[in-house]
C-alpha cells in the first residue's frame, strides 16, 4: 500500500486510493501471509534434500488451498508433494 500510495502522490493530479482497491490490496497482503507460513514449511531442508517435514508441509498447504477454493493452486501443491516423494525415495 505504501508503494501505491508514493507512487500516486508523484503523479501530476494524485487522487485517492478508490476503496475496491485498498480492499484488493488488504486482501491480497492477508492472502500472501498465510502462504508464507506455508511456503518455509515446504522449503528444502539445508542439505538441499525433501524429508518428512516438507511432506507433512505439503499436505498442510494442499489442505488450506483447498479450502479457499483453489483448484489450480491444489494441483500445483499436490505435483509439488509428489515431486518431493520422488525425490525422497530416489535419494536425491
Amino acid at each position: 500500500m505504501e508503494t501505491y500510495t508514493t507512487w500516486e502522490s508523484s503523479l501530476p493530479s494524485p487522487q485517492p486510493i478508490p476503496a475496491h482497491l485498498q480492499a484488493a490490496i488488504k486482501t491480497a497482503s492477508s492472502a500472501a501471509a498465510m502462504r508464507v507460513v506455508r511456503e518455509m514449511a515446504i522449503a528444502p531442508g539445508e542439505d538441499g534434500g525433501v524429508g518428512a517435514d516438507q511432506l507433512a508441509g505439503y499436505t498442510a498447504y494442499v489442505q488450506l488451498e483447498k479450502a479457499q477454493g483453489n483448484p489450480a493452486r491444489v494441483q500445483v501443491c499436490r505435483v509439488g508433494g509428489v515431486v518431493g516423494v520422488c525425490m525422497v525415495m530416489l535419494g536425491v
